[in-house]
C-alpha cells in the first residue's frame, strides 16, 4: 500500500477515470469526489487536484476561489467583478489551482467575467500570465481593442480558438478596425509563438496576416472568407498540414497570369469552400505532394467549363496521394437555366484516377444519375475503397418536373463489393426493389461473404409476401453476413412497404445473425450460395 501511495502516476491514473462523464449530475458528483479525495492525505492531494483542475469548463469556476468575486449589481445577468484587490494569500491559492489548468474556455455571456478581473489578478500576480501551463483555450473576443486575452497567452499555449462577435460586416472592414485586429493578433501571437492549432471566426480577411508569424502552426481554420492576398501570404507557412478556409477572390485581376505551385509545401488535409473558378486558382498555388484528404463545397457557376475545371486539376496533381474526398455541389434554387437536366458520372469521372481512394462522399441538391457501368468503373478504379456515400435530392427544373435519374442495380453493387473487399459502408440515393433483388438470385456470383456492415438506400420497396421476406434476408446475409438491421446497419429514408414486412425482415436478420432461424433456414442459405 505504501508503494502505491508513493506512486503519483498510479494515483493520477485512478483519479483520471473520474474526470469525464457524459451525464451532468454524474460529472458534478465526480468533481465532488475528487475535491474530497484531495483532502484525504498528501499522497492524494496533488494528483486529485491535477485531475480536478486540468480541464475546468470555464474560467469562472477558477476565479471563484477569490472571495472578493461578486456580481456587479447582484443580478443573474450581470458580469462578475472584484470588490477588492485579492490578498497575497488568496493570490497564492489562485496560483496553486491555475498552474494545473491545461484546457478551458471563456465566453462573454451572462456568466462572464468583467475584463477588470483579469487585469487586477494579473497585476497582483506580478504581471505574469495567469495560466502558465495552459495548452488549449476557447475565447470569445467582443472588440478588437480588448486585450484581456493577453493575460492568458503564454508559450505553453498550443491550441487557440477565437470567436469574434459584436461587429457587423461593415464595421469589421473599416480600416481602423482591421488595424486594431491586426495589432491584437500580433500581440497574442508574440506571447504564444508555439501555437500549433488556430481556429478563428469573424475576422475580416485582411486582418489575418499576423498568422504568418506562427512558424510552428500546423492547423489553421478560418470561419470567414479570405482573399487572394491573404491566401498567398499564408501559403509560405512551411509547417501547415491542415487548412480549413473559404476563399473569395473577387478582387482577382483576371489579367494576372496563372499561379505557379509554390505554396503550402507540407499540406496534407484541405477543407475549402468557394466558387469553382476561385477554387481552381487556389489549387494552382498548392505545391504539396502529401495531400491525402480534400473536402470541397462549391456552387454551380454560369460558366460550366470553369465549374468542372477544378476537379481535374485536383485529381491530376494528387492522384497518387488522395485517399479521402468529400465533395458538395450546390445549385441555385431554382436551378439556373444553363444547369444540366441532371448530373452524370462524367462530372465525377476525374476521381477515377485516384486509385488509392478509401473514402468518397458526394452531396448535392441536384440529382445524380449512376448507371451500372459507372458502378463497375468505380469498382475497378478504387480497390481500396472503404466508405462510399452519395446523397442527393432532386430539385424542380425549369420544366416544372424533377429529372428522372438512372440508378444502379443490386447486381452492380455486388460487383462493387467483390472488387472492394474493404468496403464496409455504402450509402446511395437509390431504391432497393425486393422483387428485383430476389430475381437476381438465379444469376451466379463469386461473392460468398463480405465485410459490409452498413447499407443505406433512399427507399426500399418490400413488395413481397411474408413467405419471401425470410428468403430476402437469407440472400442478403449470404452476401453480407455482417449486416445487422437491429443496429441500424441497414437504413432507409423512405419505405414503400407495410410495417409488418419491416418487422418480419428485422426478425429474419436477427434469426440469421443469432443462428436461431426457422426450420430449414440453413438449407435455404446454402442453396443461395454460389
Amino acid at each position: 500500500m505504501q508503494r502505491f501511495l508513493n506512486n503519483y502516476d498510479a494515483i493520477y491514473e485512478v483519479f483520471q477515470h473520474l474526470s469525464h462523464s457524459n451525464a451532468l449530475d454524474s460529472d458534478r458528483l465526480n468533481r465532488q469526489v475528487l475535491a474530497r479525495a484531495a483532502r484525504v492525505c498528501r499522497a492524494f492531494s496533488a494528483p486529485a487536484l491535477d485531475v480536478l483542475w486540468r480541464e475546468p469548463e470555464n474560467l469562472l469556476s477558477l476565479f471563484r476561489v477569490l472571495p472578493s468575486l461578486e456580481r456587479k449589481d447582484g443580478t443573474r445577468d450581470s458580469a462578475y467583478f472584484l470588490s477588492s484587490i485579492p490578498s497575497l494569500h488568496n493570490i497564492m491559492r489562485f496560483q496553486d489551482y491555475a498552474r494545473r489548468v491545461r484546457t478551458t474556455s471563456h465566453f462573454s455571456d451572462g456568466r462572464s467575467l468583467d475584463p477588470s478581473v483579469f487585469f487586477t489578478v494579473a497585476h497582483a500576480n506580478g504581471g505574469d500570465t495567469l495560466l502558465p501551463s495552459l495548452q488549449t483555450l476557447t475565447w470569445r473576443q467582443s472588440y478588437p481593442f480588448d486585450n484581456t486575452l493577453m493575460t492568458l497567452a503564454s508559450p505553453s499555449l498550443h491550441c487557440l480558438r477565437i470567436h469574434v462577435t459584436g461587429l457587423s460586416i461593415t464595421a469589421s472592414r473599416e480600416p481602423q478596425t482591421e488595424q486594431n485586429f491586426k495589432q491584437f493578433l500580433h500581440d497574442v501571437f508574440s506571447q504564444a509563438p508555439y501555437l500549433q492549432e488556430l481556429w478563428i471566426h469573424g475576422v475580416f480577411s485582411k486582418s489575418l496576416t499576423p498568422v504568418t508569424e506562427l512558424r510552428h502552426l500546423q492547423s489553421l481554420a478560418v470561419g470567414g472568407t479570405i482573399d487572394l492576398g491573404v491566401f498567398r501570404a499564408i501559403s509560405v507557412m512551411d509547417n501547415l498540414i491542415e487548412l480549413n478556409i473559404t476563399v473569395d477572390f473577387t478582387d482577382l485581376d483576371q489579367r494576372t497570369p496563372d499561379e505557379r505551385p509554390n505554396g503550402f509545401s507540407a499540406l496534407q488535409a484541405l477543407n475549402i469552400c468557394g466558387s469553382s473558378s476561385h477554387l481552381e486558382r487556389a489549387v494552382s498555388i498548392i505545391s504539396s505532394s502529401h495531400l491525402h484528404s480534400v473536402t470541397i463545397r462549391t456552387l454551380w457557376e454560369e460558366d460550366r467549363a470553369s465549374h468542372v475545371g477544378f476537379l481535374p486539376a485536383i485529381c491530376s496533381k494528387w492522384s497518387l496521394s488522395l485517399s479521402h474526398i468529400a465533395l458538395t455541389v450546390l445549385f441555385d434554387m431554382p436551378p439556373l437555366d444553363h444547369a444540366p437536366s441532371q448530373l452524370t458520372m462524367d462530372y465525377l469521372r476525374p476521381l477515377l484516377t485516384s486509385h488509392r481512394l478509401c473514402t468518397l462522399t458526394f452531396e448535392s441538391n441536384y440529382a445524380l444519375s449512376i448507371m451500372d457501368r459507372d458502378v463497375l468503373d468505380m469498382a475497378y478504379a478504387w480497390p481500396t475503397l472503404e466508405i462510399l456515400t452519395v446523397r442527393t435530392f432532386s430539385t424542380i427544373g425549369s420544366n416544372g418536373h424533377a429529372p428522372e435519374c438512372a440508378v444502379p442495380s443490386f447486381r452492380s453493387i455486388i460487383e462493387l463489393a467483390r472488387h472492394c473487399p474493404n468496403l464496409h459502408r455504402l450509402s446511395l440515393s437509390a431504391t432497393l426493389d425486393s422483387q428485383a433483388l430476389l430475381s437476381s438470385r438465379s444469376q451466379p456470383t463469386t461473392l460468398v461473404s463480405h465485410s459490409m456492415r452498413s447499407l443505406n438506400f433512399e427507399q426500399i420497396m418490400l413488395s413481397v409476401a411474408s413467405s419471401q421476406v425470410v428468403q430476402l434476408a437469407d440472400y442478403l446475409l449470404s452476401i453480407f453476413p455482417n449486416l445487422d438491421l437491429d443496429g441500424n446497419s441497414v437504413s432507409y429514408h423512405a419505405y414503400h412497404a407495410p410495417q409488418q414486412r419491416l418487422v418480419e425482415l428485422r426478425a429474419a436478420f436477427r434469426a440469421r445473425r443469432d443462428g436461431t432461424a426457422l426450420p430449414g433456414f440453413f438449407s435455404r442459405v446454402l442453396s443461395f450460395l454460389p
